[in-house]
């Protein structure tokens, strides 16, 4: 399969239940990508619903051959377009925390 600009095999490592991620892009705006490869859309759609993404400019993407579905924050949606997909939930924190910026979000 054809994987920005570089042919690769798609893992099974998200499908096993692993967390090993495949590549982190820290992009010059601060924010991350853990993009993860799999071959079935089902787990690919799983493994972000037991993902939490706390912090803001911070996605999880994960490929399949078909599309790539992402989580940030908020949603889980597909990165071609920005759709909602769905809105998981969240597991609460164990004691509130200071927003780094102050901010009210």
């Amino acid at each position: 399969m054809h994987a920005y600009g570089a042919w690769r095999v798609y893992a099974d490592s998200v499908e096993a239940g692993t967390h090993i991620v495949d590549r982190v892009d820290r992009k010059d705006n601060g924010h991350v990508y853990e993009v993860y490869w799999v071959t079935s859309e089902d787990s690919a759609l799983e493994y972000p619903r037991r993902r939490d993404v706390r912090h803001e400019g911070h996605y999880v993407i994960v490929e399949t051959p078909r599309r790539n579905l992402g989580r940030d924050m908020i949603m889980i949606f597909d990165e071609a377009d920005g759709s909602l997909i769905e809105i998981p939930e969240r597991t609460p924190l164990p004691r509130p925390t200071a927003s780094p910026t102050h901010c009210a979000r």
